[in-house]
């Protein structure tokens, strides 16, 4: 998975998104979630098994919360390597 940038990477901090949907807002509040969006911003594309090992959650769990992310569009599968 990879973050859905909408946002160029060499101005991060150029608009923020104002979330509204409650339904997404609460998405985003996860602390899985959270940590998995910190690991993509810090690292790139992940897998969820990558990702489990960074975060310490099984991969189950980081893909289910991936596939919740995306959902909500939040993080975009990258496609294969």
């Amino acid at each position: 998975m990879s973050l859905d940038n909408q946002v160029p990477r060499s101005e991060p901090f150029a608009e923020a998104e104002t979330v509204s949907d409650a339904r997404r807002l609460r998405a985003l509040t996860h602390p899985v979630r959270l940590a998995l969006i910190g690991k993509l911003v810090l690292h790139g594309p992940l897998t969820a098994a990558a990702a489990s090992e960074l975060i310490g959650e099984p991969p189950s769990t980081c893909s289910f919360h991936f596939r919740q992310l995306a959902k909500y569009v939040v993080v975009e599968e990258a496609g294969a390597r």
